[in-house]
């Protein structure tokens, strides 16, 4: 039997606020890469000086000492560099990832596994995330050491000049090699917290706050 017209009407309606309601791909992708963006800015510009300080006390080696003259001058030494690449490499990495994650739920399909794309995802965007921020770190770290005193853009040139492009890219694989585990973990742990957090709201979708709150336990 033909449902009448009135049931069709709403049945075509319901759709279409299913349809408006429904976040498409792009929207999650712009949302998620704005979200990277402003947590990786946030956490460089208030840990900035926590790391230059740790960088100081690196350099002293064996004679570290709390009271080593300098180690707390001028904390904010090498935030430009920092700030300039905190919030696009933040943007470019859960672009990246999200990116890898939507990829993979097509091509594996009944096999797909939230776990498995998850560490996949992180791994692929590992790569162009430090690639383009080694170079930015490598200044950053000169300036908190002090040996940028003309400046960390004429460091960069002087860089160049004398050990080519290839001189910005110093600690690329290290930097690779260091994060990608931890990174693993920290988003399986925000996966998992995250799925818990929906659990308990009956399956709805979390607020930004609370995706927030769940990717700061994950971090912890």
């Amino acid at each position: 039997a033909v449902a009448p017209p009135v049931v069709l009407a709403q049945q075509g309606a319901g759709a279409a606020e299913s349809a408006a309601a429904a976040p498409s791909a792009l929207t999650e992708l712009i949302a998620s890469s704005a979200g990277g963006a402003a947590q990786r800015l946030a956490k460089e510009l208030l840990l900035h000086p926590i790391d230059t300080v740790r960088c100081r006390l690196e350099l002293q080696g064996a004679q570290r000492s709390l009271q080593a003259p300098g180690l707390f001058a001028d904390l904010y030494a090498g935030v430009a560099p920092s700030a300039v690449v905190g919030a696009p490499s933040g943007a470019l990495f859960f672009a990246v990832k999200d990116a890898a994650k939507s990829s993979l739920r097509t091509a594996m399909g009944a096999s797909y596994s939230k776990e498995l794309s998850t560490v996949i995802a992180v791994l692929v965007a590992q790569l162009p995330y430090w690639a383009f921020r080694t170079p930015f770190e490598l200044l950053k770290t000169r300036a908190q050491l002090g040996l940028n005193a003309d400046g960390a853009w004429e460091s960069a040139r002087r860089i160049v000049a004398t050990e080519g492009p290839a001189g910005l890219f110093v600690g690329l694989g290290s930097n690779v090699a260091y994060a990608a585990p931890t990174d693993v973990v920290k988003f399986l742990c925000y996966e998992g917290i995250k799925r818990r957090a929906k659990a308990a709201k009956g399956g709805q979708r979390l607020s930004p706050l609370e995706s927030a709150v769940c990717g700061a336990l994950g971090s912890a």
